[in-house]
């Protein structure tokens, strides 16, 4: 029986493509997802029954719309493949990986953070997931050597709010530090070529992404979180496009941009002149602050009052505050 789709689920696919799942609104016939593990007969992350892979991911890509056509769509968030029910083959649950996860990884550097989190923070196991490579068992090159970090997942509201608070305790126990400003670097090279750089601050977005721990040069692991099942908001996208848009406001919340999707609201002017912003944009995690005043691009939708940033002309700009 497939129990329900949570954001950060993964699937495998009949023809055997790993895919990540965005966010909690699907229509019935199928599933937002994003391709992640391609099947590479030169790919260097080797699963025991699949073969090998290769990781390949983008917000922008096109490459699955040529192989699956069938999974192009008009919803929110439009650059996310719909990928069919009948086609999904085995989902892995972060949850599911907790208990391999604390069999195999006793005495690692992921242990001892998981052992934080859960003794001295007070997350309680079951609110806790591992996805990523691990969760699909591709964590491995054909040496067995583990590829880069342990990817966690904090399921609940009070926990990200628990967290959040004595995450500067965490970071203060290990001598780690928030992300650096060479991985910035590293991170606007990534996703700069996607994203217009006119109408995004990329270096004061994922400056503001809290939850990143920098565990080493070049080794960055950003705890994530997702809805408890009956924590989940109403879809925030409830009207069709209307048209474009650009505006500038004050940010009047923040919460919400630690979930996907991305979700802060906007006040332009008068009290009435209040804007919803949405994005599943992974770029944006926690990408601003309550009070800063931002440049907004993106689509109106016919609400008059929800705005999407969906597409590589759209971004979030930073002009004051930090």
């Amino acid at each position: 029986m497939i129990r329900i789709f949570l954001d950060l689920d993964y699937f495998l696919s009949k023809d055997k493509i790993v895919y990540l799942v965005k966010g909690y609104y699907h229509p019935s016939i199928g599933v937002f997802a994003t391709p992640v593990f391609w099947p590479d007969k030169k790919g260097q992350r080797v699963h025991p029954q699949w073969g090998t892979y290769t990781k390949d991911v983008s917000d922008f890509g096109q490459k699955i719309f040529q192989l699956h056509p069938e999974y192009v769509h008009n919803f929110i968030p439009q650059h996310t493949p719909l990928v069919l029910k009948k086609d999904i083959d085995k989902i892995f649950h972060p949850r599911d990986a907790i208990q391999r996860f604390k069999k195999e990884k006793r005495g690692t550097i992921w242990y001892e953070i998981f052992e934080y989190l859960t003794h001295q923070i007070g997350i309680s196991e079951k609110d806790m997931g591992i996805f990523g490579s691990y969760l699909v068992n591709l964590h491995q090159d054909k040496n067995k050597m583990h590829i880069k970090d342990v990817d966690f997942v904090i399921y609940g509201l009070k926990n990200l709010l628990r967290v959040k608070t004595k995450f500067e305790e965490l970071l203060k126990n290990f001598r780690f530090s928030h992300i650096s400003k060479e991985h910035i670097k590293y991170h606007q090279r990534k996703f700069g070529s996607l994203l217009n750089p006119q109408v995004n601050s990329l270096a004061k977005t994922l400056a503001n992404k809290w939850s990143s721990v920098q565990v080493a040069p070049g080794l960055l692991n950003t705890l994530r979180f997702v809805y408890q099942p009956d924590e989940i908001p109403q879809n925030p996208i409830s009207s069709p496009i209307k048209s474009f848009i650009q505006l500038k406001g004050k940010v009047l919340d923040d919460l919400e941009t630690n979930f996907v999707p991305r979700i802060f609201h906007i006040q332009t002017g008068a009290n009435t002149d209040i804007y919803k912003i949405v994005t599943y944009l992974w770029v944006f995690q926690a990408c601003i602050n309550k009070g800063n005043l931002v440049l907004i691009t993106g689509n109106l939708h016919q609400d008059g009052k929800t705005i999407s940033i969906d597409q590589p002309e759209h971004g979030i700009k930073i002009l004051f505050g930090t």
